[in-house]
Formats: structure tokens, sequence, C-alpha cells
């Protein structure tokens, strides 16, 4: 089961790739590297990741506003 019986409080975008398919594995660089450091790889299984986007933040790093 991916889900957990009592999952953890989340907020953001969950993304989840099966990499043992090509076009999906490349997928996922695309969107790591597309949202960078508001990104976090979560390995679920051997061949499915989760990637994690998190809101309010860009992809440099900061926090806040884009101004």
């Amino acid at each position: 089961m991916i889900l957990p019986d009592e999952p953890r409080e989340h907020t953001g975008l969950v993304l989840l790739f099966q990499v043992d398919l090509p076009k999906q594995a490349e997928a996922l660089h695309t969107f790591r590297a597309a949202f960078g450091a508001a990104t976090d790889i979560e390995a679920i299984t051997d061949d499915l990741f989760a990637l994690q986007i998190a809101p309010g933040i860009c992809a440099c790093g900061r926090r806040g506003d884009a101004t």
C-alpha cells in the first residue's frame, strides 16, 4: 500500500513515477529540474518514486513572494 493508514499532514503536490519505464524516469528528472529546491524525492519501492513539490518555495530555494 502506498498511502499510510494515518497520513501525515502534508501540503503541496505529490507525483508518482514508475522509473522502470523510460518515459516516466525522464519525466521525474524533468520535473525535479524544473522545480529545483522546492522538491524532495522519496523511494516508495525499487521502481516507484514520489516527487514532493512544496508550495511557496521557488526553484532557487527561497520562500515567499516572487518580488
